[in-house]
C-alpha cells in the first residue's frame, strides 16, 4: 500500500485552490494576504494578550465603574 499525501497548505491556500470559490473572491483574498505582515500580526497579538492579562489581574474592579463600550474596544485593537 502506498499512501500519497497532499503538500502542506495554509487555510488561505486551501481556499484559493478550491474550485468552489469565485475568482473575484480569490483575488480579494490574495490582496489581503499579500498586505499582511506575519511578524507584525504576531507582535499585535502578543501585545493584546499582555493587555488582557494586565486587565484580568487587576484587583481594583468595581461595580460602580462604567463598562467600556465594545466599539471603542474594537477600534483600539487596531492600534494596540
Amino acid at each position: 500500500m502506498i499512501k500519497k499525501y497532499h503538500p502542506p497548505m495554509t487555510p488561505c491556500d486551501r481556499v484559493l485552490a478550491s474550485p468552489k470559490i469565485d475568482d473575484a473572491t480569490k483575488e480579494k483574498l490574495r490582496q489581503q494576504r499579500d498586505s499582511l505582515d506575519p511578524v507584525q500580526l504576531l507582535h499585535d497579538i502578543r501585545s493584546i494578550q499582555q493587555r488582557i492579562a494586565e486587565l484580568s489581574s487587576r484587583n481594583d474592579v468595581s461595580a460602580n465603574k462604567p463598562v467600556p463600550d465594545v466599539n471603542d474596544f474594537l477600534n483600539d485593537l487596531s492600534t494596540a
